[in-house]
């Protein structure tokens, strides 16, 4: 519905952009050094820019390419362009703003642990909501893997006969 928007390349990673107007868009010519890209018909308006998403996408990711991601996201944070960093999973966990909302969850109990719940290494990831300034706490751990098996081919409606085969039980 907008473009450019998603993931962009950079000499060492990548960010996300998310440019919803066609004044975000000439911010993002600007930072980029895109010349009057923004003036171009092919690329004035939103609309135009989703019809030519892809030559679009692959002129930003020319641009995006040329710096470093901290680089891109100092120029497009100054020029006021929505973006990210993209992270992996090491990143988010010591990123200050993943702490700052308190994303990582509280220790829940691990089935197959002998330690105390609070040295678990089970983790809950709380869902991103909250409500009057609180999230839903998640007090159990996900069920082992199928744990739920039964009740899932009986809810799909799957014959007894064929959940028994399914899961191996013999009649004795």
């Amino acid at each position: 519905m907008i473009a450019p928007y998603g993931t962009f390349p950079t000499s060492d990673g990548e960010i996300m952009v998310a440019v919803g107007t066609d004044a975000l868009f000439a911010r993002l010519c600007g930072a980029l050094t895109l010349g009057p890209l923004h003036q171009d018909a092919a690329f004035a308006h939103n609309p135009d820019r989703v019809r030519n998403r892809e030559e679009l996408n692959l002129r930003v990711s020319r641009a995006t390419r040329r710096h470093t991601s901290d680089e891109l996201l100092s120029l497009l944070r100054e020029a006021g362009v929505p973006c990210a960093p993209v992270l992996d999973v090491g990143e988010i966990l010591r990123d200050p703003q993943f702490i700052a909302a308190e994303m990582l969850g509280s220790a829940v109990p691990c089935p197959d642990a002998a330690a105390p719940v609070e040295d678990s290494p089970a983790r809950n990831l709380p869902i991103p909501l909250r409500w009057n300034g609180d999230r839903w706490p998640v007090q159990e751990p996900a069920p082992e893997i199928g744990a739920d098996t039964r009740q899932v081919l009986e809810e799909a409606g799957v014959p007894d006969e064929t959940i028994r085969t399914i899961l191996g039980e013999t009649e004795d």
